[in-house]
């Protein structure tokens, strides 16, 4: 179920839904609130992004779900490194920091960005875009949080929450 306005990831709604079958037992990460969010990105806190993509700009996707620690950016950090063109639907969008030696890369888009709270992982965003290289890039995400309306809309029953992946080596 792909989000109605969704035409490009250019202009937002960057969200969809795959139905799966649930192969975790019902162990979900619950979805961050707002003001969660809003508490990790003012403080420029460390999150995890997982994702299948690929291992290096030239390697080989990757056959398990890596991880990878990031910083997350103030909104107005945020805000202020988006194209002009995006600014308009901002307060959707998270932005997050990789290493010098690691960060998301092609292939990861879709994939969870959790806040690490006390009370364990919770998703606060799905890798949208990022920058060409794999080791320095600002990675964007969808803020799941914008979406709550949508999500909830799809499915008697459909959990306020996703999958929490495996941990694995981060990729180098």
């Amino acid at each position: 179920a792909v989000h109605p306005n969704y035409s490009n990831w250019r202009i937002g709604y960057d969200i969809a839904l795959i139905k799966v079958d649930d192969v975790f037992g019902g162990k979900f990460s619950p979805i961050a609130s707002a003001d969660e969010i809003r508490a990790f990105s003012d403080s420029f806190s460390l999150v995890t992004a997982s994702g299948f993509g690929l291992t290096s700009e030239t390697g080989s996707p990757s056959r398990i779900a890596l991880e990878v620690t990031l910083t997350l950016l103030s909104p107005g950090t945020c805000s202020n490194s988006l194209p002009s063109e995006l600014r308009s639907f901002s307060q959707t969008i998270l932005c997050a920091n990789g290493s010098s030696t690691a960060s998301t890369c092609s292939g990861d888009s879709g994939g969870p960005l959790f806040l690490n709270t006390s009370t364990g992982r919770k998703l606060a965003g799905a890798t949208s875009f990022g920058s060409a290289l794999c080791t320095t890039s600002r990675t964007r995400y969808t803020n799941v949080s914008s979406y709550l309306t949508f999500l909830n809309s799809y499915g008697v029953g459909f959990p306020t929450s996703v999958m929490t992946p495996v941990p694995g080596p981060i990729p180098v």
